[in-house]
C-alpha cells in the first residue's frame, strides 16, 4: 500500500466517522423525541381513562407548575385559574385518585392543598368491608385512616374511597390508605 492510498483511506475513514457521529447526534435527538411523546401519550391515555372512568364529572385539564417549597405545607400550583372556571373548594383528582383541594386562585393559577398534607382530611369508606372513617394526612405524605368503629379489620394499601358525609369531596374517588388506625 503507497503513503498516498494510506493517506486517502484515512481520509474517508475520518469523512465515515464523522458520518457516523453526526448520524448517531440525529439518531439520540430522534430517541429523546420518542421517550418525551411516549410519555406524552401515557399521560393522555391515563387522562382519557379518568374521562371514562368520571363522566359526570367536568374535567379540566391542568399541570402542576410549583411545589410548595417550605415543606410546611403539601401543596402545589397548578396552570389554571378562574379564567379556566376553577374556584376556591373544587376537588382535584388524578388518574390514580384524589389529589386535594384548590384552597386560592387566581385569573390563571391555583393553590392545591394535598390530601397528604397533615392539615387535609377526608371522610372515607374501606371498599372491601364498607367500614367508615377520616383519611388524615402526615408529615411523611402519607394516609391514615381514623376513627374507624372498633372492631373493623382494614389492611395497608385497601382501596378506600371518598364517602359523601361533610359535602367536601364528591362520592366514589379513589384514595390509597397507607396506615389504619382504629380510635
Amino acid at each position: 500500500v503507497s503513503a498516498g492510498q494510506a493517506f486517502q483511506s484515512v481520509a474517508e475513514l475520518r469523512q465515515e466517522n464523522e458520518r457516523l457521529g453526526a448520524e448517531l447526534d440525529r439518531l439520540s435527538q430522534d430517541n429523546a423525541r420518542l421517550l418525551a411523546l411516549e410519555r406524552e401519550v401515557s399521560r393522555l391515555r391515563e387522562q382519557l381513562g379518568l374521562r371514562e372512568s368520571v363522566p359526570d364529572y367536568q374535567l379540566i385539564d391542568a399541570r402542576i407548575i410549583a411545589f410548595d417549597s417550605s415543606n410546611l405545607v403539601q401543596s402545589v400550583v397548578i396552570d389554571r385559574g378562574s379564567m379556566h372556571g376553577l374556584e376556591a373548594g373544587m376537588t382535584v383528582i388524578t388518574p390514580r385518585g384524589l389529589a386535594g383541594q384548590i384552597v386560592r386562585v387566581s385569573s390563571v393559577t391555583s393553590k392545591v392543598l394535598l390530601i397528604t398534607d397533615v392539615s387535609s382530611s377526608v371522610n372515607g369508606v374501606v371498599l372491601n368491608s364498607r367500614a367508615r372513617g377520616i383519611v388524615v394526612g402526615s408529615r411523611a405524605g402519607q394516609l391514615t385512616m381514623r376513627f374507624i368503629p372498633q372492631g373493623e379489620v382494614i389492611r395497608t394499601g385497601e382501596q378506600v374511597v371518598t364517602s359523601s358525609l361533610g359535602g367536601v369531596f364528591p362520592e366514589g374517588i379513589l384514595e390509597v390508605l397507607y396506615n389504619s388506625l382504629p380510635d
